[in-house]
């Protein structure tokens, strides 16, 4: 992992994670078209009553959070207001988007932190994106809940916000939410910590939206950050380093683990959370070898959409005018013999068009339409024909793919690089580090990184590759920083 150049010490500006768990009753319009799946965790057996968790899913246009539900409970009066203070909470993170919801890309899954007779600690990662927005935001929410008292737990319930306890989350153990992220091992997080101050984190703790959580022997509190390292990250803090200012914990057995939640039955990983088809049994998922040949024809496939500037989209949910669009451009890059060029504008036939679509996404364009132009941008249509402006870019946009698994079912997960580079460049298959003899302004740089989702389709030779979801994981933006976190 390369090391975080210490511009992102400028970079940096940190408050307590915000759009969190609200004591009293939140807007909770958003709790419709919820739809249950029966993925049942670890039963907890305890002196004072035992439970089940199951996985619900609220899913609403881009829109895609799952959370825990309680089942089995006996006291089902219990049991179902429970639940609603677990769905009203997570739900509360669309608190942020209220003006945008229409155009919001947004996935969460969660992880069980704890899990007891006393307390359930739920954790929510994901990735936010508003159309035209200059990055995509890494999310995170929290749900505390003490099962007796059938209530939120905000962070003043829990301990005694202070300096002292300010000064115990920066000497915490940092923990990285993703594989792909973590400051630790890019020699960055002591840059990080030294640019929090007291005053800062205090400022959050104060809010009943501080993000925080519960593990057998840990209290995790989640500080917000610079887009450049993360958006947010999460310290732990043993319990017995807090004596004196913890009133809460979980109520854990001489054995140390009774009544905590078992590895990873719960647990649901950054890499589950940006794929569309998490249906598919992770343990059937299995990362294929590529030889050079096929790491090629990936690498074209996905060369197709960062040519177009192809934006994200989730499954199902790309529009028909964005289908339109890749139809034409795509062609207008590679296949010229199907224009014909009248005075100013170069037409396109809708079938040929429609063709195009219909290769690289398996579906059809529902209606014919257009824009109109800006400038030499857009397109018109009249008659069978979309016409555009001529213009021939200067930047070369390629994917190369970095990893790819076999989800089962014909679906594949790729985790993909986004390179822009001169237009005469022409050493796109070759790895990256292949790169660092040639002159440094001939050298692509990174942009953009997205994890896309591809299904096999067709039969015997007719067999190809069709892009089902398309999502943005992180883009380089900041002006100054050359290293990415990877």
């Amino acid at each position: 992992m390369k090391k975080l150049c210490l511009i992102l010490v400028l970079l940096l500006s940190v408050t307590m994670s915000g759009c969190g768990i609200a004591k009293d009753s939140p807007n909770s319009t958003a709790t419709k078209n919820s739809t249950a799946s029966a993925n049942t965790a670890n039963k907890v057996s305890t002196a004072v009553d035992q439970y089940d968790l199951t996985k619900a899913t609220y899913s609403v246009q881009n829109i895609k959070i799952n959370y825990p539900q309680l089942n089995n409970l006996t006291d089902t009066s219990k049991q179902q207001k429970i639940n609603e203070l677990i769905k009203t909470s997570v739900l509360e993170v669309l608190n942020d988007y209220q003006d945008s919801l229409s155009s919001l890309s947004l996935t969460m899954d969660y992880e069980i932190k704890y899990k007891g007779a006393d307390l359930l600690s739920i954790e929510y990662l994901g990735l936010a994106y508003v159309k035209d927005a200059a990055h995509p935001v890494n999310v995170i929410q929290t749900t505390n809940i003490d099962l007796k008292k059938e209530k939120w737990l905000a962070i003043s319930d829990v301990v005694t916000v202070n300096d002292s306890f300010a000064e115990k989350i920066k000497a915490g153990k940092y923990k990285p939410y993703s594989s792909d992220l973590d400051l630790e091992a890019a020699g960055a997080l002591k840059t990080v910590l030294e640019g929090l101050s007291s005053q800062d984190l205090l400022e959050g703790l104060k809010q009943q939206t501080a993000k925080f959580y519960f593990t057998k022997d840990s209290l995790g509190v989640s500080v917000e950050a610079a887009h450049a390292v993360g958006d947010h990250l999460e310290m732990e803090i043993e319990y017995k380093f807090l004596e004196g200012l913890i009133a809460v914990k979980p109520q854990v057995d001489n054995s140390g683990n009774a009544t905590a939640v078992s590895a990873g039955s719960t647990t649901t990983t950054a890499a589950k959370q940006a794929n569309p088809t998490s249906a598919i049994a992770e343990n059937q998922a299995k990362e294929v070898t590529l030889d050079p040949k096929a790491q090629q024809q990936l690498n074209t496939f996905f060369s197709n959409f960062a040519e177009v500037s192809l934006d994200p989209f989730a499954k199902g949910s790309i529009s028909n005018l964005a289908l339109i669009r890749f139809g034409i451009y795509h062609n207008w890059i590679n296949n010229h013999n199907l224009f014909q060029t009248k005075g100013d504008k170069a037409y396109i036939s809708q079938d040929g068009v429609n063709s195009s679509v219909n290769k690289y996404f398996g579906v059809d364009i529902q209606k014919n339409e257009a824009p109109g132009f800006n400038g030499s941008d857009g397109w018109s249509y009249d008659n069978g024909y979309y016409a555009i402006y001529p213009a021939s870019g200067e930047t070369l946009k390629f994917i190369q793919v970095s990893r790819l698994v076999d989800l089962s079912g014909g679906y594949f997960s790729a985790d993909l690089n986004l390179y822009e580079a001169s237009s005469g460049f022409t050493d796109v298959n070759s790895p990256p580090e292949s790169w660092k003899s040639k002159d440094q302004s001939d050298i692509p740089t990174l942009m953009q990184k997205f994890k896309a989702t591809i299904q096999l389709v067709g039969d015997n030779d007719s067999k190809r590759y069709i892009l089902v979801d398309y999502k943005l994981v992180y883009r380089t933006y900041a002006v100054g920083v050359n290293n990415w976190i990877q």
